[in-house]
């Protein structure tokens, strides 16, 4: 059985100062189709810089992710990014991780407009904490600055390096901005609610496969209408693409990734 690790009260109360409301769910029941879902897929499977459905851990093929980061948030100006499913938060950890390696000692929330979409009911904050740490006993050198040493809040002996405070932080009061996070929420309902043209990027790795196969193409379509013109789409495969009426709107980038051109 895994034992939560105490958190520090600094990280802890930092938002929770007297005059500052940090909004947040209420509801903490996962949404009827996690609970159905549940019964036959590891829906949160997962693990940092994770790439493709297998999920034994980091993969060189994340490399393709972080080359879009690179184009995207390479140029100046603040970039709106949604990430479909997070597992047990390894999927924003790895972009934010990345992320924050690009933009080297620059505050992450003047460069980096974050929206969450999920089935499960959203993490409490020890659990958001516990999964911070990255269970892996090497992990690429490209985000080595994102993470801190910090072995005394491990209970693995190789598990010594969480997500740095400030990241930290970031994706807490992501996750409590109900303006940001759509929690208990199916992808093919929740997209429909963003505006056109909104997002440089939007991720949904190894969720669609999830979907009844009459929903996959309206949800895409969706998709397709909330990014931006040369925003990038991020999948696991290239299938959702290119079995869609939208295939000539998109070029191909690498295995599942398009970036929209129409």
């Amino acid at each position: 059985m895994k034992i939560l690790p105490i958190i520090s009260n600094n990280i802890i109360n930092q938002n929770n100062k007297p005059g500052r409301r940090v909004p947040s769910n209420l509801s903490f029941a996962h949404h009827p189709d996690f609970d159905r879902l549940i019964k036959d897929f590891p829906l949160c499977a997962s693990a940092y810089f994770r790439r493709g459905s297998v999920v034994p851990g980091a993969s060189p093929d994340f490399m393709d992710i972080v080359n879009v980061l690179r184009r995207v948030f390479g140029t100046d100006g603040l970039k709106k990014l949604l990430i479909i499913g997070i597992a047990n938060s390894q999927e924003p950890n790895s972009y934010l991780t990345t992320i924050k390696q690009i933009k080297k000692d620059k505050p992450v929330d003047t460069f980096w407009d974050l929206h969450i979409l999920d089935l499960q009911s959203k993490p409490d904050e020890k659990k958001l904490f516990n999964d911070s740490y990255i269970y892996e006993d090497n992990f690429p050198d490209y985000a080595r600055d994102s993470f801190v040493y910090d072995p005394m809040n491990s209970e693995w002996t190789f598990n010594r390096y969480r997500v740095a405070d400030d990241l930290f932080r970031f994706l807490k009061y992501t996750y409590n901005n109900n303006k940001k996070s759509k929690w208990e929420t199916r992808v093919q309902d929740g997209i429909i609610e963003y505006p056109e043209n909104y997002f440089d990027i939007i991720s949904v790795n190894n969720v669609l496969f999830y979907l009844d196969t009459k929903e996959i193409d309206p949800t895409v379509e969706n998709m397709y209408r909330a990014l931006k013109l040369r925003g990038y789409f991020i999948a696991e495969d290239d299938i959702y693409i290119q079995n869609n009426k939208l295939y000539d709107k998109f070029v191909r980038v690498a295995n599942g990734i398009f970036k929209k051109i129409k």
